[in-house]
């Protein structure tokens, strides 16, 4: 009968469908156990196997590994969908965790942007669908302790801040400030911001992570289904060779500038500083840049951002002025606290930069200069410095040379000289160093 083969068809077909159903949540666990691994910083696609509502969960205060044994083990099991061994091995000890958000297409993007100078990164997701990441869905490791959500030095100080506004006498609940600096030490994040924007023109959303860090790192990102996972490194670590090249001034300083006041000092040393650049972009070398726009900055982030990633050389690029204008040439800065190094230190590396930079421009050479006294970068870096005064914006000649194009180009090619110079000369105390060792 056509009805009973009918009937037969439909019932294998039920069959057929019930296995299928059953064999998801195998199929599932399957995916589950992958992990995706991205390089560093680029724009990146999230792959996304299954993704599950993942419930809110409460705050958990900050745990020592030191004071419990199993504290690492138990902090690791609270991040969402834990953390595999393949993933463990990459992360390190210190490292920030991002819960990705329960609902993401396949075409879901991430990026992680390196602002070093600033000591933050900004972690940015773009998806077609609307995303949202609470403050409390990221997670951190560091030396030992695990954090979840806001910084709490970020929390104390806005509620010391309620406080002092609200009363005029002490808060004997409120902490004093040695407790509030033991707070901000034992987490790498200083402060933390979630936003999310809408695009309809594009039609996407952008979730942008901002973090404010203790110091600056180099960062390996990885991911997984369940999370995004951002590695602090020591620069140390992953690159053989770091310089740092400081472009003098920026934004609201401008520095020195021309008798007429049509050339200013901070767009000279910038310009110089990007015919670096072009140079240095052929090189193996890891070059942190304190600026590559027009923007202001203090003294303290140049500086910083030298000592943070441990350069092996810190260039500054500087004009110089004077009220005579017969004044002219080119002289060169160091840190005279370093004359004890055994290895290369200030005054070599500017004697290096003083002579490579003179032989190409052809300016006079008017020598080295201590200054570790009342030039703050200089005299706070703890690694080999130098800054280099080009020339004089208030002596015409010197000044035509610096406002040319081929002017700006040959201390480029100084400078790149001179770096180049200077590592094989750390090359060679390298190579004398292991040979006594041996």
């Amino acid at each position: 009968m056509p009805e009973d083969r009918i009937l037969k068809r439909a019932a294998a077909y039920s069959v057929l469908l019930m296995a299928c159903v059953l064999l998801i949540p195998f199929v599932l666990k399957l995916e589950k156990g992958k992990v995706t691994y991205a390089g560093i910083f680029p724009m990146l696609p999230t792959t996304i196997s299954t993704m599950l509502p993942i419930s809110e969960k409460e705050s958990i205060k900050p745990l020592s590994y030191q004071e419990d044994p199993n504290c690492e083990q138990n902090a690791k099991q609270q991040i969402p969908g834990g953390i595999s061994e393949d993933i463990k091995e990459r992360l390190g000890n210190n490292f920030i965790v991002v819960e990705k958000p329960s609902h993401l297409s396949n075409s879901a993007m991430a990026e992680l942007i390196d602002e070093s100078v600033d000591r933050r990164i900004r972690f940015i997701i773009t998806d077609s669908f609307e995303t949202k990441i609470e403050e409390n869905q990221i997670y951190r490791m560091y030396q030992g302790n695990y954090f979840k959500g806001k910084p709490e030095s970020e929390i104390h100080t806005k509620d010391t801040t309620s406080n002092q506004a609200s009363t005029t006498g002490s808060n004997e609940n409120s902490p004093d400030k040695e407790e509030l600096e033991n707070i901000t030490v034992t987490d790498c994040i200083k402060s933390l911001q979630v936003n999310s924007y809408a695009y309809p023109e594009n039609e996407c959303f952008k979730t942008e992570i901002t973090l404010e860090l203790n110091k600056t790192y180099a960062y390996l990102f990885f991911e997984d289904d369940y999370n995004y996972y951002i590695s602090l490194v020591r620069p140390k670590d992953i690159y053989d060779k770091i310089i740092v090249v400081d472009a003098g001034h920026g934004g609201y300083d401008s520095g020195t500038y021309s008798r007429d006041f049509v050339y200013h000092e901070k767009d000279m040393n910038l310009s110089m500083v990007l015919e670096l650049k072009e140079l240095l972009d052929k090189e193996n070398i890891k070059v942190y840049y304190t600026r590559t726009t027009d923007r202001g900055l203090t003294l303290n982030q140049r500086v910083n951002l030298a000592n943070d990633v441990e350069a092996d050389l810190f260039l500054s690029f500087h004009c110089n002025a004077n009220d005579e204008r017969g004044v002219h040439g080119t002289e060169v800065l160091y840190n005279e606290k370093q004359n004890d190094w055994t290895r290369m230190n200030s005054k070599d590396f500017a004697a290096i930069c003083l002579k490579e930079v003179v032989k190409e421009i052809g300016l006079e050479d008017r020598g080295l200069v201590p200054r570790s006294k009342d030039v703050y970068i200089v005299g706070e870096a703890n690694v080999p410095v130098a800054l280099v005064e080009v020339a004089f914006m208030s002596n015409q000649g010197d000044l035509n040379f610096l406002t040319s194009k081929e002017g700006k180009q040959k201390v480029a090619k100084g400078a790149y000289d001179a770096i180049l110079s200077a590592y094989k000369k750390l090359g060679q105390e390298d190579k004398g160093q292991m040979a006594v060792m041996r």
